[in-house]
């Protein structure tokens, strides 16, 4: 019964099997006493049924896949509490298998990947003795789709519509993606930018400087031109030259981007 008991808190939390033992000692073979008994000590789990569930973790890593012919590409996070762990040779074989399912059906519902994959996470936790969590599952198709990924806590995937002489200055691109992940843009265009966004960002700054009684329409709108050259991505200075905006480098190159999605970790 004791046995049975742990196999099934296990399952129920995800929590390692040496944990789960020790709770369970506390709480005199009691699954429910042993769940509040490790609430009470993890603040990084959820009591669920099923798998690969979103949570809070300390490491973690990014893992981005686009198909040979560039109309698909994936993104998603890997994250456990051991940094051991995302190194550990079983998880890359993993996280591989997760990656070449993806790109070969051109996944686009993260409960595929759960359900194809729910027995073999199973047992790779149960042989760990540790977490293993995918989450922020994201895709897209397209046109021209590149990612990349920096030092494997930033990533990034983005559907170019459009570009101009791609053989001779494929580099473009990978500055465009480094300039994505590293200025953290929200809109692309200025056209992006909708009504409603101007007013909450007028309200986030009236707030934000409150106490400084910032209450001049002029300041006001100051400040929200800054926040936008910052944050909408064909106002920036190009990271590769600071005489070059990027509506510069889009016209020059007559680079059109229809959508972007970026993870961190």
């Amino acid at each position: 019964m004791y046995y049975k008991n742990l196999k099934k808190l296990r399952e129920l939390t995800n929590i390692n099997i040496i944990d789960c033992k020790k709770a369970l000692d506390e709480s005199n073979n009691d699954i429910n006493t042993a769940i509040l008994i490790l609430k009470k000590y993890e603040n990084n789990f959820n009591i669920k049924n099923n798998n690969l569930y979103n949570s809070s973790y300390k490491y973690g890593i990014i893992i981005s896949e686009v198909n040979e012919n560039n109309d698909y590409g994936f993104i998603m996070k890997l994250l456990s509490n051991n940094d051991l762990v995302l190194k550990n040779d079983n998880v890359l074989n993993f996280y591989k298998k997760v990656s070449n399912f993806c790109i070969s059906n051109k996944i686009k519902d993260f409960d595929i990947i759960r359900n194809n994959f729910n027995l073999e996470y199973k047992k790779l936790i149960f042989k760990l003795k540790e977490n293993l969590i995918i989450k922020d599952f994201k895709y897209l198709e397209g046109n021209l789709i590149k990612n990349y990924v920096h030092i494997n806590k930033r990533g990034v995937i983005v559907n170019f519509k459009s570009f101009n002489n791609i053989d001779n200055n494929f580099n473009i691109l990978k500055f465009i993606l480094m300039q994505i992940i590293f200025s953290n843009p929200i809109y692309i265009y200025k056209s992006d930018i909708k009504k409603n966004d101007i007013n909450n960002i007028r309200n986030i700054i009236i707030n934000k400087y409150k106490d400084k009684k910032i209450n001049e329409n002029n300041l006001i709108e100051e400040k929200i031109n800054h926040f936008l050259k910052e944050k909408i991505l064909e106002e920036q200075i190009f990271i590769m030259d600071n005489n070059l905006k990027m509506k510069d480098l889009f016209y020059k190159y007559e680079i059109k981007i229809d959508k972007f999605k970026m993870l961190n970790i």
